[in-house]
């Protein structure tokens, strides 16, 4: 902040395939400071043309940051939030379809509905030649939405699962939740005799399509969406309507994970099993043993939710020396995370329970005349959760409404079981999942929507805290990377406290930093 910065990011390549980066400051990748990162490397199966990345992704028309306090204060109109446009690679339609006819169904009639949005923008578009098969790389970067992912006429085979390749299967539909990557072919063998184009279609994984009907008891708790989003063309020159090949979409309101069963990594793993001693209910309590300790994250049990200190960052307290848990911030939720020999593992339980509480809000976040009461609560939905410096494997994803039970654990998939760095936690359900310890750092993991990390849906942990500043020290390039933290934790020290202003006072930070 306040000067211009130029950073040079040097990392060794040890996987390929598709990611994206983007920023970690509060809210603004939601503004668009993201984009796609490849990293090319074999591939499981065979194929004639790359199309590359292909970003999907929800879209404000506002600056996300004045949506933020509308987000997170239950109020009676909670639309202000919700994307109300969709893009891939940037391009798409703005049409908002919504029933004016008391929820039981669908339609926009301008005439008769004032809440209809006129059709505007463009359709991304690509073109194939009948009889080849293309690789596409699918990235969804938005801040709130899972994607239900299909093109009319065309089955994708999927062979790859964010930085993992996998055994191919096919399917003719995709969930992709937020921050999630698949690899996919797609064999260009349609019937063209109508028209050759097909639509490329995305809706939120909780919205019905225009032709749906509500499966629910009261029909106005529905909502429809157009899913027609993109264009796959035969001929680019063409202008026939892909309509003439539309498909009945199934109406599916689940927002799941392709089954486990299905990611089936091409180079296997097999993982030591955790301690099976019966794990305490409350936040991370520790079961030990020699190669695999478990921890229990219960959202709401925690008591807590993750806030960082953009002034103090957790590299330079490492860098000073401060390793002791009890010298951090608590706010930090510091969990360390320590080897004793080769091929150690750590599992966490990660439960996402619906509970409300009734909490008292000071004055004190910035905000005049601050005091209220608000529900606190892990949200109810759905939620991606990622994991900064590593894989992991998914051990056990339980089903919506299925807590984790302690007396009676599941069973785990130990023998090559799926691996990934985003994986979603089912609504008001568990997930169990391990990764190695072989990485020092400091690293995060979070709720990929962007309205959870930014209130504080995250934890952080130390990898192996003692090897860290021995790796910083050796590595040449040392004292230039430390003065240049200090020097911009220095400068965000002045921004803060002398440019970071709100009717004359310093503000106050409003959100986990994340």
């Amino acid at each position: 902040p306040g000067y211009t910065n130029r950073f040079t990011y040097r990392w060794r390549a040890t996987q390929y395939g598709a990611s994206w980066y983007h920023s970690h400051f509060s809210l603004q990748y939601s503004n668009g400071a993201l984009g796609p990162l490849l990293i090319h490397g074999p591939t499981s199966e065979n194929y004639d043309v790359d199309k590359g990345p292909l970003l999907i992704t929800d879209w404000f028309h506002v600056d996300v940051f004045s949506l933020y306090w509308m987000e997170i204060v239950d109020t009676a109109d909670r639309t202000m939030f919700k994307p109300p446009a969709k893009l891939i690679n940037g391009r798409g339609k703005f049409l908002v379809v919504n029933s004016c006819h008391d929820g039981t169904e669908p339609g926009c009639d301008p005439e008769t509905c004032n809440r209809c949005v006129p059709d505007e923008g463009g359709y991304y578009k690509t073109g194939v030649e009948h009889g080849k098969v293309y690789r596409f790389r699918i990235i969804n970067t938005s801040t709130a939405t899972h994607y239900r992912f299909w093109i009319d006429s065309h089955e994708m085979t999927v062979i790859g699962t964010d930085f993992v390749p996998i055994h191919k299967y096919t399917t003719k539909v995709l969930n992709i939740a937020i921050g999630q990557r698949y690899d996919v072919l797609v064999h260009a063998n349609a019937n063209t005799e109508k028209s050759p184009n097909f639509w490329i279609r995305m809706r939120n994984c909780k919205n019905l399509p225009l032709n749906g009907k509500c499966p629910l008891s009261n029909a106005t708790l529905c909502t429809w969406e157009e899913s027609r989003q993109g264009i796959l063309s035969y001929d680019l020159n063409s202008n026939q309507t892909a309509d003439l090949n539309l498909e009945p979409d199934s109406g599916d309101l689940k927002c799941e994970d392709a089954d486990p069963s299905l990611l089936k990594p091409v180079v296997p793993r097999t993982i030591p099993p955790p301690d099976d001693s019966p794990y305490f209910r409350n936040a991370f309590p520790v079961s030990r043993n020699k190669t695999n300790e478990v921890r229990h994250w219960s959202l709401v049990q925690s008591g807590q939710t993750f806030i960082i200190d953009w002034r103090q960052p957790a590299l330079l307290l490492i860098q000073s020396g401060i390793l002791a848990p009890d010298e951090w911030n608590s706010s930090y939720v510091p969990i360390m995370v320590n080897s004793t020999g080769p091929n150690q593992w750590t599992t966490f339980i990660i439960e996402s329970n619906w509970t409300k509480i009734v909490l008292d809000m000071n004055p004190g976040l910035g905000i005049p005349d601050l005091d209220v009461q608000i529900d606190l609560h892990a949200v109810q939905g759905a939620h991606p959760m990622h994991l900064h410096g590593h894989d992991f494997v998914i051990l056990h994803q339980g089903k919506e409404g299925e807590l984790y039970d302690p007396e009676h654990p599941p069973e785990l998939q130990l023998e090559n079981p799926p691996r990934r760095d985003v994986v979603m936690l089912p609504n008001n359900g568990y997930v169990i999942l391990a990764f190695r310890i072989d990485n020092p750092g400091s690293w995060l993991m979070h709720c990929h929507i962007a309205w959870h990390a930014s209130n504080g849906f995250a934890l952080q942990f130390v990898e192996d805290q003692r090897k860290i500043l021995p790796l910083m020290v050796n590595n040449p390039d040392y004292p230039q990377v430390v003065q240049q933290l200090r020097q911009q934790c220095d400068n965000w020290q002045w921004w803060y406290s002398t440019e970071c202003k709100y009717m004359g006072e310093v503000a106050r930070q409003d959100d986990s930093g994340i």
